[in-house]
């Protein structure tokens, strides 16, 4: 998110799962139709492999996007792209981490994670 692939997202949580949300200005959707993610620059078995990319309108119900299973990071600060097979306008999303590459990690780590845009600038969320 920072666009530093140096830095990382790190969950010491003693927990080989974990989430990153991020969540746009109140009011404002983005239709998010692909993902990148960069591995760090160490520990490989902290590497997310199992994971469900989501979009909310509320962070409370969420919506899988796109679901992934043994997906590994051949080398450090190595970026991978995804797609969604069907975008949506959602506030949040998260990517939700089921399991990491294993060994004797409790953690989760991430370089980088980003989002390409099928809409060129954020709708506004319609009121009802």
């Amino acid at each position: 998110f920072d666009g530093n692939p140096n830095s990382k997202w790190y969950t010491n949580v003693n927990g080989a799962t974990g989430w990153l949300q991020y969540q746009f200005p109140k009011g404002d959707m983005r239709t998010v139709s692909g993902y990148k993610l960069t591995s760090a620059n160490d520990a490989p078995e902290r590497d997310p492999m199992d994971w469900e990319f989501q979009g909310s309108n509320d962070g409370t119900n969420w919506t899988t996007l796109d679901t992934k299973k043994g997906e590994i990071f051949e080398k450090r600060r190595m970026t991978k792209t995804y797609s969604v097979s069907a975008p949506a306008a959602y506030n949040a999303y998260r990517l939700n981490v089921t399991a990491n590459k294993g060994g004797a990690a409790n953690s989760i780590q991430l370089a980088e994670l980003s989002f390409t845009y099928a809409d060129t600038e954020p709708s506004k969320e319609s009121k009802k």
